[in-house]
């Protein structure tokens, strides 16, 4: 079961379960411009959240004040989605966030969602992945090289999640 494409309300509505279950502080949607949340646990994670993949490129292009408040406090920038059926589907739009965002001091991850309540969090090998909702997740670094992501690492990652998958199962 996936719940790619399950429609941003239903997802909001899990991932805030999620949140709550696992005790997590947070200023929910529509209250600060260009986010859907902003996770506090010791950390600030600026949190914006897609129900598919594709979506990832409009998230990533209107985080801009996200990406400058959170630099101010060396802070985090995610994108979550579902897990999607296509791993490799992911690897344009990942891109993308990471070259429209690199030119800002930030952290930046992409949590997959897994219908089981686990995540995946991607997040550049040169810095440490968020603490938040760790107890739940399984972390996955990928090099970048300038804040950009090479198509050989993008096939690696690929690989990568394949194998986190199968041992999830």
């Amino acid at each position: 079961m996936s719940l790619h494409g399950i429609g941003e309300s239903f997802f909001e509505m899990y991932f805030r379960r999620l949140l709550e279950k696992h005790g997590v502080n947070y200023i929910p949607p529509n209250v600060i411009r260009g986010v859907d949340y902003l996770l506090t646990a010791g950390e600030l994670v600026f949190l914006e959240l897609e129900d598919t993949v594709d979506e990832i490129y409009s998230a990533a292009a209107h985080m801009e004040l996200a990406y400058r408040i959170a630099s101010l406090y060396n802070g985090y920038v995610v994108i979550a989605v579902p897990v999607p059926e296509n791993l490799s589907s992911i690897r344009s739009p990942l891109a993308y966030f990471l070259r429209i965002s690199r030119k800002y001091h930030v952290r930046r991850e992409l949590w997959l969602v897994l219908h089981d309540g686990r995540i995946i969090k991607i997040y550049e090998s040169k810095n440490r992945p968020s603490s938040v909702l760790s107890e739940i997740s399984v972390t996955v670094p990928v090099r970048t090289v300038d804040g950009l992501m090479t198509v050989a690492e993008s096939r690696r990652l690929v690989d990568r999640l394949r194998e986190v998958l199968s041992s999830l199962r």
